[in-house]
């Protein structure tokens, strides 16, 4: 018998078939398209945003042979590739065969707020398609590219090659732009005196946090080569006397004195054994009332229910290729908190973002116990 508000499996079977009948023979011809040649379309986008095309159109419309001039290109070639890029709604032809960036193709300037040029080309460069070209024998072996062919870890791999770091840099400073002022404003931070970012990077996040709470002090904690950066977004966004940024190794030790510990689409990079070791160093140093705070999307119970193939399937799916980490269930969490010293209390779920390449995010927050 069929228990109420279970799914019929033969019903269910026939209904999907009677969907994929309803979809015409040239809905299948472009739904085929976009699989097959849709890395082509993405290289596209990407050589519009190394050629810096959209910044030398910002000035306004030009002709092939303009552009090429200006930008010391090949004018048949960029001929070319400007009418792909029409094509792809980046820009328009106007009258006088003169080029004009459409409010897509705007987006790929480096001087505007919502930038994704560096998203682009973090996403579609060489470190990316070193692992993603391999994910079919990543599968079969269990084991990412750089650790299999490069005997290291994905930020080591990084490290090594300083433009693609500056990319990767770029690409989390593009998301977190996108996601910070949202998760900062939609979460209560002005409990805390002192929040410190773990893995924040260039200080977006906690710049957003200072801002929205003018009583929080902030603290980047992240590699020294991130200090800088920090330091000077800091400067720029008007909190450098709220702010400022620790260099460590967080597998080393994590820096004692903050009220709330947080942690934004960082423990997603890394195994259970890392995580570990990380929520135990905060472990060492937490106030007994203070907080661990982890920003991350989350996996439902029931992963077939995620809602589309972008977002959290993506994002799992390039942290199989890049990294040892995963996209986790709230009860994964539940499990890693309490194995290091913690109890979950609360989940509080936050809004969609663009480009964050999750569906959304939760605000997780543990108390030591």
């Amino acid at each position: 018998m069929k228990t109420p508000g279970t799914s019929h499996p033969g019903r269910d079977t026939h209904r999907e078939l009677g969907k994929i009948m309803a979809i015409s023979k040239d809905q299948h011809q472009e739904i085929l398209s976009h699989l097959i040649f849709g890395t082509l379309r993405a290289q596209v986008f990407r050589a519009a945003g190394q050629l810096k095309l959209a910044d030398h159109l910002a000035k306004g419309p030009l002709t092939s042979v303009e552009l090429a001039e200006q930008a010391q290109l090949n004018e048949p070639g960029l001929r070319r590739l400007l009418l792909a890029l029409e094509k792809m709604d980046v820009v328009t032809l106007l009258e006088g065969e003169k080029y004009e960036l459409t409010s897509l193709g705007q987006r790929l300037r480096e001087d505007v707020p919502d930038s994704v040029r560096d998203l682009v080309l973090c996403y579609n460069g060489e470190a990316t398609w070193h692992c993603w070209s391999d994910l079919a024998d990543i599968v079969r072996t269990g084991v990412n590219t750089f650790e299999r062919v490069d005997n290291k870890n994905y930020f080591e791999y990084l490290k090594e090659r300083p433009e693609e770091y500056a990319l990767f840099n770029g690409a989390m400073a593009d998301d977190s732009r996108n996601s910070a002022e949202s998760i900062a404003s939609g979460f209560d931070f002005s409990r805390f005196e002192t929040v410190m970012d773990v893995g924040g990077g260039n200080g977006t996040l906690i710049s957003n946090i200072a801002a929205a709470h003018k009583s929080v002090q902030g603290i980047v904690f992240d590699l020294p080569t991130a200090v800088d950066s920090a330091q000077k977004h800091f400067k720029s966004n008007g909190v450098a006397d709220r702010c400022r940024a620790i260099g460590g190794d967080v597998f080393a030790e994590v820096p004692g004195g903050a009220d709330a510990y947080v942690m934004k689409s960082f423990l997603h990079d890394w195994d259970d054994e890392h995580v570990t070791t990380i929520l135990t160093n905060i472990r060492k140093v937490i106030k007994a009332e203070g907080r661990v705070l982890i920003v991350e999307p989350l996996l439902p119970d029931n992963a077939h229910d995620v809602p589309s193939f972008f977002g959290i399937v993506t994002s799992d799916l390039d942290l199989l290729a890049a990294t040892q980490g995963k996209i986790r269930t709230t009860e994964d969490f539940r499990e890693l908190l309490r194995a290091t010293g913690f109890e979950l209390t609360d989940v509080t779920p936050l809004g969609s973002y663009e480009f964050s390449t999750h569906d959304h995010y939760n605000v997780l927050e543990a108390t030591p116990c």
